[in-house]
């Protein structure tokens, strides 16, 4: 088990002198360099929220088919978007 730490542990410290050393020789200024850094994390955060909504989007759309309620779970409705419902008894 301490041998697998340490390996790891080497492997997060290498990755990190390697991020720093390439930081250092990048081809651009300190100041591009932190811009590109910037938009590369914000467009990061878009797909990050992009992904958040396509998931709970689907997640309600299953919902919406397991109780056979197209209405459940809608904005603006009571509880805060959460409507409980009984599944229709099958015929």
């Amino acid at each position: 088990m301490a041998r697998m730490l340490a390996f790891l542990l080497g492997i997060v410290l290498g990755a990190a002198v390697g991020a720093a050393i390439a930081a250092l020789l990048a081809p651009e200024s300190g100041a591009e360099l932190r811009s590109d850094i910037g938009e590369r994390i914000q467009r990061g955060k878009l797909a990050k929220a992009e992904t958040q909504h396509a998931t709970a989007e689907a997640l309600r759309q299953k919902f919406r088919a397991q109780v056979k309620n197209q209405e459940a779970l809608r904005p603006g409705t009571p509880s805060e978007g959460i409507i409980i419902v009984e599944p229709k008894p099958s015929a």
